[in-house]
């Protein structure tokens, strides 16, 4: 008996991992779990509705999900010392941009799991995107910028020796961010900066990962 179980404990393949589960699946599981209990132990017509009520309604929240998930379209930067990572959703696709390509996977994992993404393409950072019309640059250590011409982000990475006040005046940004691939003084002199500005700031030290406005 030993044997089997120390066999069956080193089968890989028996061990389901990474399953997305989300608050409200889990709550219609434990539902489902205690009117099975409860028909198992009194089967009764109304413990059987009861049952068939918790089945459908897990299955519909679901399907619900997968549904939304395929019509999904997200732009995130992440928050990761030293390294600059932008996530580009589009249904169960993932594309992954990133300063430093070799370490990511631990930071886009969880992403992963919770958006159910069936595939993932990783490539080296671009210095400019184009977001559902919007402009997004990234202003790297190189301190190279497109004098003149607007666009509506402005993201710092790998602290950048520029003048930020020129570098607005220049481009214009609706908002500026900065990641975790900055100093510390440079990321509160930049605060201070846009302050003075009046432009947005956000700081993925700071504030945590950061959304872009596809509307």
């Amino acid at each position: 008996m030993n044997a089997i179980v120390d066999w069956v404990a080193r089968q890989e393949g028996f061990i389901i991992k990474d399953i997305p589960f989300d608050n409200i699946q889990m709550v219609l599981a434990y539902l489902f779990i205690i009117a099975l209990i409860v028909f198992l132990s009194k089967p009764r017509f109304k413990n059987a509705i009861a049952l068939l009520l918790g089945i459908v309604a897990l299955q519909g929240w679901t399907i619900w999900t997968q549904v939304k998930v395929q019509n999904k379209e997200a732009f995130i930067l992440l928050h990761k010392s030293k390294n600059t990572i932008l996530l580009h959703q589009t249904g169960k696709i993932l594309t992954t941009y990133a300063e430093d390509t070799s370490n990511i996977k631990s930071s886009i994992n969880d992403y992963k799991i919770a958006e159910r993404i069936k595939s993932i393409a990783v490539h080296e950072l671009n210095n400019s995107y184009n977001i559902n019309g919007k402009s997004l640059y990234v202003l790297d250590s190189s301190g190279i910028y497109p004098k003149m011409e607007v666009q509506d982000f402005l993201l710092l990475t790998q602290s950048p020796k520029v003048n930020l006040e020129r570098v607005i005046d220049s481009i214009q940004p609706k908002i500026v961010i900065a990641d975790g691939s900055n100093y510390p003084s440079y990321i509160e002199r930049w605060k201070r900066t846009c302050s003075k500005k009046e432009i947005p700031f956000h700081s993925t030290g700071e504030k945590g990962y950061y959304i872009f406005d596809l509307d």
